[in-house]
């Protein structure tokens, strides 16, 4: 849980999780916190989504999932530039198996499935809105400009005004 908060503290631009109920409700303030940074935040969940200041998606196969799961889930991908996978414990409070990376490349590809999971189990209503501002190429978050070599244009160069 620790590695999960210091990675939540230190987005910048995007934050995309994969959570059950017990390890959400460990990381719902550090969630919060972010949110209140303007990081742009979503993820699926597996019970009715919490009134949060960051987007939840129940999974469309929540039910089925928590029955089988031998763990609680907690995925999280911060900026395309690292992430955890981890599963933990039924109560959360233990870990069974966890893999950390700030490979680039794994993490924007991790980026990129956990995004099109989370369309996939929006309402189609959301779904445009939600490729927009989170699929890997859409959003074009730090690890991916990273990956290609590509900084982010400054205001000057789109015709804007300072």
């Amino acid at each position: 849980m620790e590695r999960a908060r210091a990675m939540i503290a230190s987005a910048s631009e995007r934050l995309l999780f994969d959570l059950f109920p017990p390890p959400l409700a460990a990381l719902a303030p550090a969630l919060t916190e972010a949110s209140a940074r303007r990081v742009s935040i979503v993820g699926l969940v597996y019970d009715e989504p919490p009134k949060a200041p960051f987007a939840c998606v129940r999974s469309s196969s929540a039910d089925f999932v928590r029955e089988r799961w031998p763990g609680a889930q907690l995925t999280l991908v911060v900026d395309a530039r690292e992430f955890l996978v981890a599963l933990l414990t039924p109560d959360g409070t233990g870990v069974k198996q966890a893999i950390w990376s700030d490979s680039v490349y794994l993490s924007c590809l991790q980026h990129s499935g956990l995004a099109a999971e989370i369309q996939l189990s929006a309402p189609p209503s959301a779904r445009t809105r939600l490729a927009r501002s989170f699929s890997l190429i859409n959003s074009s978050p730090p690890g991916l400009r990273q990956l290609v070599g590509r900084q982010p244009r400054s205001p000057s160069k789109r015709g804007d005004t300072p």
